[in-house]
């Protein structure tokens, strides 16, 4: 019982000392540090792991293969969709670039065009899981190195678009 409260006081110094005189971290900290483990997350960081991936869903999108006719094209432009997405591979278009190609180039509704040889904006992608929260969304599309990324929603079927720009927004608003 003598023992335990000198012990208790001698460790609370060194600890105190370590981090006030030198400036430096504890050893837990330094032990996680150096295997590259983070054990405090940014206010930034907390935000976007505790919100899941579909309260950012954009779901007014419109799939389509890569060559379709002109009047195809036409059609899937009076959805107003927010995004067009390409398979094979699987890209995400900005349909404001397809409704200025055509508007530039005329011809004949059965014309096929092959969007990915328009010159237009065109996001790679990946696929998240619709359980996947936003942080681990943004890690996994900074390590892929893509600016969107496309969410397979189990419980009902569908399909939804992530974007960095959207990811950026939602962060920066909540400030």
């Amino acid at each position: 019982p003598h023992v335990i409260f000198p012990s208790m006081l001698v460790t609370v110094a060194a600890c105190l000392t370590t981090r006030w005189v030198f400036g430096c971290d504890g050893l837990f900290q330094t032990l996680l540090a150096i295997q590259a483990k983070k054990n405090s997350m940014t206010p930034n960081e907390q935000l976007l792991s505790r919100t899941g991936v579909r309260s950012l869903l954009d779901k007014h999108i419109r799939t389509t293969t890569n060559e379709i006719t002109y009047g195809d094209a036409q059609q899937l432009l009076t959805h107003h969709p927010h995004w067009i997405v390409l398979r094979e591979p699987t890209l995400l278009l900005h349909p404001g670039d397809l409704a200025l190609h055509l508007s530039e180039n005329p011809t004949t509704p059965d014309t096929l065009l092959n969007l990915l040889t328009i010159p237009a904006r065109r996001l790679d992608m990946i696929e998240l899981d619709d359980r996947t929260n936003l942080y681990q969304a943004l890690l996994t599309m900074n390590q892929a190195q893509v600016d969107a990324a496309y969410v397979i929603i189990t419980s009902k079927p569908g399909l939804g678009i992530i974007t960095r720009a959207r990811l950026d927004n939602y962060y920066k608003l909540q400030d």
